[in-house]
């Protein structure tokens, strides 16, 4: 279910998955929340097992550490998913050029064009332009 259609619908009590999408809900008033604990045993629970744990100092300083850490994991994922499109695109570009390249020589040597001067206007050293000629004859 969608948090923001569950926002827009009427909400349920005796259904308990109404119930913990309201519990997860943090617009909530207070004492809303407390009526909603109180009737549900799952949900006072978790909001004991919550209070537990967020009172002990050093449980705490490991979700913080455990969170950092999954945030600077992410983010080093993400920029190595970014950095390897970018070398990606990079690649692919160059490629797009070379095979121009070829394209251009193919259809300057079907024209008849000499292979100096095939080789001056693209770029291409005189041995890929025979090369090419040899591949296209």
């Amino acid at each position: 279910m969608e948090l923001p259609k569950f926002e827009r619908m009427a909400k349920d009590m005796s259904n308990p998955l109404h119930r913990w999408l309201l519990y997860l809900t943090e617009n909530m008033p207070e004492h809303e929340r407390r009526e909603l604990i109180e009737r549900d045993p799952d949900l006072k629970k978790t909001e004991e097992l919550l209070l537990r744990l967020s009172g002990d100092e050093e449980t705490y300083r490991l979700y913080e550490a455990r969170e950092h850490s999954l945030m600077e994991r992410n983010s080093l994922i993400a920029d190595g998913v970014a950095k390897g499109l970018e070398e990606g695109m990079e690649k692919g570009m160059e490629k797009g050029v070379e095979q121009g390249k070829i394209d251009v020589a193919k259809n300057m040597l079907e024209k008849g064009f000499e292979l100096a001067l095939i080789a001056e206007l693209t770029g291409m050293d005189i041995e890929q332009v025979r090369g090419i000629s040899k591949t296209n004859t």
